[in-house]
């Protein structure tokens, strides 16, 4: 199955029924509204999320820190 994504928000109507588009929404390729509105999709999302962190501070960026209690 391929999968294509989302480039805007809208509402629009196909064949009377309404169709809410998202933007980086996944819709299979073969949907007939993808067929039908191919210039509402694209084949690559437009922001990719990470939950991976920078492990070492830029330059000139201030991390903020706590220290613990001594013991």
């Amino acid at each position: 199955m391929d999968t294509v994504y989302g480039v805007t928000e809208c509402v629009t109507y196909l064949d009377g029924q309404r169709i809410v588009i998202h933007r980086d929404e996944p819709w299979d390729a073969n949907d007939p509204v993808v067929k039908a509105l191919p210039d509402f999709f694209t084949p690559a999302p437009s922001k990719v999320q990470s939950t991976v962190e920078q492990a070492t501070q830029a330059p000139g960026e201030k991390r903020n820190t706590r220290r613990g209690k001594a013991v």
